[in-house]
């Protein structure tokens, strides 16, 4: 024996008792086709005969057949075609980077840092043995950093070229 239908129920409810997502009864709200009580309850017997006389009666219109959960899946679908579709037009407007190519680049650009530093030792030791004014010590030193520095800010213009392109 099944329990009657209750006279008020919530929304969400309401989708629950027509087997619909509750975004269709959000739409039935918005176009004036729920009878609501004053506490903003759906009113089930006046609702379902508005539905109806507003040529939306459930047996005839195919999104409110649908169970929640597939609609749901619907809209999830939706919403990921739509978001690939966005990546899509950020890719080609140039906005947009593959998220590969980015951490492929910053592993090669962090890795000649690295080297250029590493380096900088060898390179400089001798020559800073040689100096012993401290400014020019600091001089150099600063100097050979900005080298690398720009090589680095180098290699991120040519891959933001080539990612516009």
């Amino acid at each position: 024996m099944t329990a009657p239908t209750p006279s008020v129920l919530t929304k969400t409810a309401f989708a629950a008792h027509l087997g619909v997502a509750k975004s269709y009864v959000s739409k039935l709200g918005s176009t004036g086709r729920l009878v609501l009580t004053s506490d903003g309850l759906v009113d089930v017997a006046e609702s379902l005969a508005k539905i109806k006389s507003t040529n939306g009666a459930p047996e005839r219109s195919p999104d409110i057949m649908v169970p929640a959960q597939f609609a749901d899946q619907r809209d999830r679908g939706d919403r990921l075609r739509n978001e690939l579709l966005e990546m899509e037009v950020g890719e080609r407007r140039g906005s947009l980077l593959r998220a590969d190519d980015v951490r492929a680049f910053v592993v090669s650009a962090g890795t000649t840092l690295r080297g250029r530093l590493e380096a900088l030792p060898d390179q400089l030791g001798p020559q800073l043995a040689a100096i012993s004014d401290e400014q020019q010590v600091r001089n150099l030193l600063a100097s050979e950093v900005e080298v690398v520095l720009q090589e680095l800010a180098h290699q991120f213009g040519k891959f933001a070229l080539e990612a516009a392109t």
